[in-house]
């Protein structure tokens, strides 16, 4: 990946505040230090449902697009952000990072209540006088894509990406078109809170963000992988981790 983040004592975090769009002094002479660190947008899942040739039978098969952007990153930083402010507890340094092993291993971070962070990214959050750690990872779980009255999709999904159904007839809502298939963007995370005196897992909660967007009402014969361009692939995945997010951070740091 390129432009991707770094992980070192040495690297200066606070002057990421204003670049996501909060003030450096707004957490002053407050008791507890919240790193926010996310490990869920160093690739894009595209997760797709077709029909076997000359069969009834559906099958998902997944890709996985690398990012080249931090947009998604900061997307969860800001949600992090945001919600530490609101909650009026404490200040907030966001971290930016590039270590391809805390990606690979994420799963291993935190299993169950176990709390096993990496001496690298301990010192780190040390240097910079954290006492909490509120870590985002990628949460895997049944695909239930959200349309407007039910949910759609099968099998599961991980983390950010999209579910791209070409088969399944959809109806525009409030009018009569009718064509098959749909794009889903989602946005599945789990976000654990984390005391580093003693290691200890506070709490955890998840997200399990999606919207549908049918290729009813779109030119005749659309493909729904071509409803968004990479901008708007983009945007519809941050915007469903800033507004999904912000309930579960409120709740979270409450516990």
């Amino acid at each position: 990946m390129t432009r991707r983040r770094q992980l070192a004592a040495a690297l200066a975090l606070l002057p990421l505040l204003p670049l996501l769009g909060f003030p450096t002094g707004a957490w002053a002479n407050t008791p507890r230090v919240y790193g926010i660190v996310s490990l869920v947008a160093d690739h894009l899942t595209v997760t797709g449902f077709e029909t076997t040739t000359g069969s009834g039978l559906a099958q998902n098969q997944t890709e996985v697009i690398p990012l080249d952007t931090d947009e998604l990153e900061k997307a969860v930083l800001r949600a992090g952000l945001r919600a530490v402010t609101e909650s009026k507890l404490g200040k907030a340094v966001p971290l930016l990072i590039n270590d391809g092993a805390l990606y690979r291993g994420q799963a291993d971070l935190v299993s169950g209540n176990r709390v096993s962070l990496p001496a690298s990214l301990l010192q780190t959050l040390k240097s910079q006088g954290v006492t909490h750690l509120l870590l985002a990872t990628k949460h895997r779980a049944e695909a239930q894509m959200k349309a407007h009255d039910t949910t759609l999709g099968t099998g599961r999904v991980e983390g950010l990406g999209f579910y791209v159904d070409r088969v399944t007839i959809m109806r525009t809502v409030g009018a009569g078109s009718r064509a098959p298939g749909y794009l889903a963007p989602h946005a599945y995370l789990r976000y654990s809170l984390i005391e580093l005196s003693g290691n200890k897992l506070l709490a955890s909660r998840t997200v399990t963000a999606s919207t549908v967007i049918g290729v009813a009402g779109s030119e005749a014969g659309a493909d729904p992988w071509q409803l968004l361009d990479s901008a708007g692939k983009i945007k519809a995945i941050s915007d469903l981790i800033g507004k999904d997010s912000a309930p579960v951070l409120r709740e979270l740091l409450a516990s």
